[in-house]
């Protein structure tokens, strides 16, 4: 007979995959839950302690690139760092309060809204400059 906490780890570690593409269901932490009730459950020994401190790694990076990849992108992108911390408060108000598709659209018109304010320039408020061909450019 299959032990229960067995089934409810696999049921954890399911709804985890099931909420790597479902908005608003946390799908590292769910995984990361039913690792650790399965190892929990197993008195520690399986899977090993690498094994759990590797899993627990990949999905705290996993959950923060989940909650603040596109504020991150922002930055790399060229933004300031207060307009991508903004845009990544402004995401999360966003998705808890009007739900995924308006943080998903959110993000990127804060960032935007933001750095327009900041330069005063629709050009430079709208993406970095080096993605952009200058006037001055000529082929080689």
């Amino acid at each position: 007979m299959v032990d229960l906490v067995v089934l409810l780890a696999v049921a954890l570690l399911v709804l985890g995959v099931v909420g790597s593409v479902v908005p608003l269901l946390p799908g590292a932490p769910l995984s990361l839950a039913g690792v650790y009730l399965y190892w929990w459950h197993t008195g520690f020994t399986d899977p090993g302690v690498v094994a759990v401190v590797g899993f627990t790694l990949v999905g705290g990076f996993a959950t923060v690139m989940d909650y603040f990849g596109g504020p991150i992108g922002a930055s790399a992108g060229g933004a300031s760092l207060l307009t991508s911390v903004l845009a990544g408060l402004v995401g999360v108000v966003l998705l808890f309060t009007l739900g995924p598709v308006a943080m998903v659209v959110g993000i990127p018109v804060a960032v935007f809204l933001l750095e327009f304010r900041r330069h005063d320039d629709v050009e430079t408020g709208s993406g970095p400059r080096s993605t952009r061909p200058s006037a001055s450019w000529r082929p080689p």
